[in-house]
């Protein structure tokens, strides 16, 4: 049996309402691979919560567009002040995070927090397509594509 694998949603056209929702369901691993990306978005997650930003883990948002309703949950979401930086989070680099973070994930955050948002990959093993990665998360927020590659071990460089 085939397994047919469904088409990264983007936003079609415009946004016309974005806002938080109840979850819809808590992300299950369907493999042993899948166990290990959890386990590192787990970890991301705690190293964060150490931090003096607001960290949500995996935030539920409605919103509308061309296609109609639909509903996203970006990895993590960090606040500060009025800066917002929109986390994906993959054990092995794949082109599609950073799509997902452009074309889904920051602009339904923007809309639906009103506030302008930057959008970061923090991913553990690269592959050799992978584009330069940077070694904090300020440079990576700075970097045309915002990547940190973070092994796991220590602490998640800020600066």
């Amino acid at each position: 049996m085939l397994l047919q694998v469904e088409p990264l949603r983007k936003v079609t056209g415009e946004l016309r309402s974005a806002r938080r929702c109840p979850p819809k369901y808590t992300p299950k691993a369907s493999s042993a691979m899948a166990k290990l990306g959890l386990s590192y978005e787990r970890k991301i997650v705690r190293d964060l919560m150490r931090s003096v930003w607001l960290v949500e883990h995996n935030p539920w948002f409605e919103f509308q567009d061309e296609l109609g309703v639909s509903t996203c949950c970006p990895d993590i979401i960090l606040t500060a002040d009025s800066k917002i930086i929109v986390i994906e989070v993959k054990l092995t680099w794949v082109p599609e995070a950073i799509e997902k973070l452009r074309g889904l994930y920051c602009p339904v955050v923007e809309y639906a927090l009103a506030a302008e948002v930057f959008p970061l990959i923090i991913v553990k093993n690269l592959r050799p397509d992978a584009p330069p990665v940077q070694d904090s998360v300020q440079r990576a927020l700075e970097s045309e594509m915002p990547i940190l590659q973070w092994i796991g071990s220590g602490h998640i460089p800020w600066l």
